[in-house]
């Protein structure tokens, strides 16, 4: 996983920091060395860009862009001038990202020096003029690598074609607490990956505190959680993660100490009971539709290792007027860990980038199948390669209706859409190579 780094502290890090070195996908910027008039590496890209979407960015938001130091300004000359020498591909755009941060320079532009929003321009205009529309550029969801590499969903209807490794079935014979059934209209496959059987594991697990997932099932993929659903992750030796959503979390106005809300038909409330004695931790994640000051903005984010100081259980309506059982557990974070404020990092700029765009992709696939999903990233590829022409929507417009029959083993769908699929970076989930792509 990514390496422990301080939290981000602004003004401090610009004056002392000017360049950036951002590993995964956390901001806190650290020197690198750029050569002046050599051409830029994808990963030197890739850091700039989260530089200034992160940092530069948010802070030029707040302040006048006069609290640049001149060290900044001296290496904004000097990547540019780099840049100039680069040749930039689509892949490394969507690698690096750096598209996106020179058109956040180019709309904030009062916010900027002129002179920089009049070189990002320029760069944009040649792309654009070379490459051809740069908006169709971006993560591949579904690649190797991507945040939802080895996840795919699944409608109601379609367990008969995918079977195996399925999340809408618990297995009972090693264990482990099945998850909750919250009346679910879908469920979703983890094809590869570690598996459940990891999650069964107490401590950080492989993860990062601020790690983040679009979905439960892409963490459950990484072994965080054993399913795709929220609750307690437990089996016969006790508790080992929580996915806090809706109003699960009691608002205590802290973030070390939090109370945790969980109803009788929550299977592993028992075993969560056990972590006062055991002392074991538990992990802590928490989704964006939690009604909480600590809940991120999006998709589902890793906040660290709390230990269990009690519970209490009492009465109270379930909202269909009747009355249930209650626990509510007091959870205290751990200090020897990655501080809270590291976690609030998340999501990132990236990190928004592909869950806009995941949702852009469900909404327009809203009530079609699994392949109509799937197909939906084939359609932006095709997009790219026809260089973005209005016919390139049409032409890659699938309906369930002239899909493959139903009954159709998944194999052969897979495989269709792994011809189809270019391969990215593959940077944005913790799996990724800690090499790069480009030299």
């Amino acid at each position: 996983m990514t390496e422990s780094e301080p939290a981000v502290q602004p003004t401090s890090t610009l004056e002392s920091s000017p360049m950036p070195k951002i590993n995964s996908s956390l901001t806190s910027p650290k020197p690198v060395v750029v050569s002046h008039r050599n051409a830029c590496t994808a990963e030197a890209l890739r850091s700039w860009s989260r530089w200034i979407r992160d940092v530069l960015a948010p802070l030029l938001t707040r302040e006048s862009y006069t609290v640049l130091s001149a060290d900044t300004i001296s290496n904004f000359r000097a990547f540019f001038a780099d840049l100039h020498c680069t040749t930039v591909m689509i892949d490394h755009l969507r690698y690096s990202r750096i598209h996106s941060a020179l058109e956040e320079i180019v709309e904030q532009k009062t916010r900027w020096p002129a002179w920089i929003v009049e070189q990002a321009g320029e760069f944009l205009r040649a792309w654009e003029e070379e490459l051809g529309s740069l908006q169709f550029i971006r993560a591949d969801l579904w690649g190797p690598g991507g945040r939802l590499a080895g996840v795919t969903k699944l409608n109601e209807g379609d367990e008969g074609i995918m079977s195996g490794n399925s999340l809408s079935t618990r297995a009972s014979s090693n264990g482990e607490i099945p998850s909750r059934d919250k009346s679910r209209k879908s469920s979703w496959n983890v094809k590869g990956g570690e598996g459940p059987s990891k999650a069964y594991a107490f401590g950080h697990n492989g993860v990062t505190v601020g790690d983040w997932w679009i979905k439960p099932a892409a963490a459950h993929r990484d072994g965080v959680i054993h399913a795709s659903t929220n609750g307690i992750t437990a089996n016969k030796d006790g508790a080992y993660a929580i996915v806090m959503t809706e109003n699960e979390e009691v608002n205590t106005g802290r973030h070390e100490v939090i109370k945790y809300r969980a109803s009788q038909a929550e299977p592993g409330r028992f075993k969560l009971m056990q972590g006062v004695a055991t002392r074991n931790p538990v992990r802590v994640l928490r989704t964006w539709r939690l009604d909480s000051q600590w809940a991120p903005k999006a998709g589902l984010r890793y906040d660290g290792l709390y230990r269990v100081l009690g519970y209490g259980v009492h009465l109270a309506s379930n909202g269909k007027g009747e009355d249930d059982w209650q626990y509510t557990f007091e959870l205290e974070r751990r200090q020897d860990q990655d501080s809270f404020e590291r976690s609030l990092l998340h999501p990132t700029a990236d990190e928004m980038d592909d869950w806009k765009d995941y949702q852009r992709l469900k909404r327009r696939n809203k009530g079609e199948d699994l392949i109509s999903l799937l197909f939906g990233t084939q359609e932006r590829k095709s997009q790219e390669s026809t260089t973005h022409d209005s016919e390139a929507d049409r032409a890659m417009s699938f309906t369930t209706d002239s899909m493959i029959d139903r009954a159709s083993s998944i194999a052969a769908i897979e495989n269709m859409v792994e011809r189809t699929l270019s391969v990215d970076s593959g940077y944005f989930s913790r799996r990724e190579s800690k090499t790069a792509i480009w030299e």
